[in-house]
Parts: C-alpha cells; sequence; structure tokens
C-alpha cells in the first residue's frame, strides 16, 4: 500500500483489512514516516482505526527495492505518483493506482470493473511499449465512474445521506450488484 498514511490511504487500508482476496502486507509512505509505527505516523481521519497489528507495523519508503509485495495499491499524491509508481512498474511491480497521473496515457487501462474490465487488454501493449515486466492500471475518478456505471445500465439505489457518513450513495451496476460512492474526509466527493 503505497500512500499509506494519507486519507485516501487510510481508505484503502480499512478496506483492505480483511479483504478475502488480498493481504495487506506492507505500509508504505514518504520518507518522512519510514521506520515508524504506522499508529505514530497517521492521525486516522474516519470510522474506527485499524486492528492494534496494522497500527504497530512499521512504515517502510515508497522504494521498490524495499517493498517485496508484487501487487501494490497506490493512494500516492499525484504530485509524486507518476515517477513513484513508473519505478514500481519498471521494477516488475502490478500497480492499481488512483492517482490521475497516468489516466489520459493511451496504454494505461483506466478501468472501471462494471463497465470496462477488458481494457486490461491493454497491459501486453503497455508493457511492449514501455519495455517493462510491470504494470500500471489507473481508475476513473468517482464522478466518472458513476457516469460511466450509470449510462451502462446501472442505476441508483440509494440516495445521497441515506445510511454512513462516509457512503454519499449507493449504485448498481448492470448485473445488480452494489457499491458505494465513499466521500472524502472533507465532505468532498
Amino acid at each position: 500500500m503505497l500512500g499509506a498514511t494519507g486519507a485516501v490511504g487510510q481508505m484503502f487500508v480499512r478496506m483492505l483489512a480483511d479483504h478475502p482476496w488480498f493481504e495487506l502486507k506492507e505500509l508504505a509512505a514518504s520518507e518522512r514516516s519510514a521506520g515508524k509505527k504506522y499508529g505514530e505516523v497517521t492521525r486516522w481521519l474516519e470510522g474506527p482505526s485499524p486492528s492494534q497489528s496494522i497500527m504497530s507495523r512499521r512504515v517502510i519508503a515508497c522504494d521498490p527495492g524495499v517493498v517485496s509485495a508484487p501487487i501494490v495499491f497506490s493512494a500516492l499524491d499525484a504530485v509524486v505518483a507518476g515517477e513513484i509508481e513508473m519505478a514500481f512498474a519498471q521494477a516488475g511491480k502490478f500497480v492499481l493506482s488512483n492517482a490521475k497521473s497516468f489516466r489520459m496515457e493511451p496504454d494505461v487501462p483506466l478501468v472501471i470493473p462494471e463497465v470496462n474490465g477488458d481494457h486490461l487488454g491493454l497491459l501486453d501493449c503497455q508493457r511492449a511499449k514501455r519495455g517493462w515486466s510491470g504494470a500500471i492500471v489507473t481508475n476513473a475518478n468517482c464522478a466518472a465512474t458513476v457516469a460511466a456505471v450509470i449510462a451502462h445500465g446501472g442505476k441508483i439505489v440509494q440516495p445521497i445521506g441515506m445510511d454512513a457518513p462516509e457512503i454519499t450513495a449507493r449504485f448498481s451496476d448492470p448485473a445488480g450488484n452494489v457499491f458505494g460512492l465513499y466521500q472524502e474526509p472533507s465532505g468532498q466527493i
């Protein structure tokens, strides 16, 4: 998990902590946080803080030579994400990025799984063009995601303000799977 101490990183940590498919193995952040316990360098912004086992983990540097996980979720700010995520892909890591840095690159899939999961086919082109064995996949921003899902047959199933404060609305994809649109701790989506 790159950028684990920021607001978006915290959302990733919360969502991945007990995920059935992924193991939250490493928490990476800036050099300023590296070497310290996650709980010491993170001011938890919303919801209950993660388990003590996560809060007591040592943060490591966002360096592909230090991070051992083959798949990394990136919650890095776009100001630093481009260079760091590229270094991870060059080192053979599979980067799932939340940053805008690569969203408009023609060889980088911008994936909304409910709509265009087949765009992952671009990865062979990306690897050939860039000469790396890793990959970068980005997501769309939340407004574009909702618009795309609805344009492809999804619908709003629960309007804004109907449940937990971190969820602004719930949507269903064309297959009927329901997901929530989360808001940043500042209240902006």
